[in-house]
């Protein structure tokens, strides 16, 4: 999956910890091996969609926010079920499956069928 770096600062010519600039803060220089930079990260388990919006967005802003894929949703057997709801039939092309509760959440996938 792609690693989303915040642009750099103004006439740097990478917006991501490069060992050859110092790394950057929160980082730690790692010179063994032509050198690279050990950085803190941290992971954000948030729903992109949820209940609450009108439409269930574009397949090109999914792909452009949604950096983790899935199975197809038949090899999780029964733990997935194609949702009926009228957010999730707002948008051609993309079909949704929600778990357990038939709610939108972190544990959504969503197909693209265009």
């Amino acid at each position: 999956f792609n690693v989303a770096w915040d642009a750099g600062p103004p006439g740097q010519l990478y917006g991501f910890p490069y060992f050859r600039n110092g790394c950057a803060a929160g980082c730690r220089v790692l010179s063994a091996e032509g050198g690279s930079c050990l950085c803190d990260t941290w992971v954000e388990d948030i729903s992109f969609v949820t209940e609450s919006d009108a439409r269930i967005p574009t397949e090109f802003k999914l792909r452009a926010a949604l950096k983790l894929g899935a199975f197809p949703p038949t090899l999780y057997g029964s733990q997935y079920t194609l949702c009926t709801s009228s957010l999730c039939k707002s948008r051609n092309g993309v079909n949704v499956y929600t778990r357990n509760n038939g709610t939108i959440d972190r544990d959504t996938i969503f197909e693209f069928t265009d």
